[in-house]
């Protein structure tokens, strides 16, 4: 937004109850690639996971419909309290054993998936030391098991 046209841009986010945020010319890239990742990447995750199901002969439809309350469960829960605070599952647990059973079934059955599926859960390790439900060892014992050359079959 202009400068002379600031105070109407204020007014009008205001008149909507939204939060005015400025981004310099030079951030507009990355603000807009966060928002990509935000929205779009959320549509090719859920994608990803119904890869998983299709795997078992369920149709992308009947896993949509499994997902969906979890998902909206989880979108309520970022809402109510941060993405970091939501997080659940058996890395937000430092739960090797059922990592490793993830990771077998996938290089088993669906290794065309089990990179995006390591690089995924690297990511979310960092979210669950940032969440504080696991100590510095469970993030190194994590990180080794999701190592591509620890392949597990």
């Amino acid at each position: 937004v202009e400068e002379p046209l600031l105070p109407l841009a204020r007014r009008i986010v205001n008149a909507l109850d939204g939060e005015m945020v400025l981004i310099k010319d030079g951030d507009r890239s990355i603000y807009h690639a966060g928002a990509c990742v935000a929205c779009n990447y959320l549509v090719s995750l859920i994608h990803f996971g119904q890869r998983f199901y299709q795997a078992l002969g369920i149709s992308d439809d009947l896993a949509l419909k499994a997902f969906w309350p979890l998902i909206m469960g989880t979108l309520a829960n970022i809402e109510r309290k941060s993405t970091a605070a939501a997080l659940t599952g058996p890395i937000a647990r430092g739960d090797l054993g059922t990592l490793k059973k993830h990771l077998s079934a996938l290089d088993a059955r669906l290794p065309e998936l089990a990179h995006l599926y390591r690089e995924l859960a690297k990511y979310t390790v960092k979210v669950a030391r940032e969440k504080g439900t696991i100590n510095l060892k469970q993030e190194e014992l994590l990180n080794e098991l999701l190592s591509e050359q620890q392949k597990i079959v």
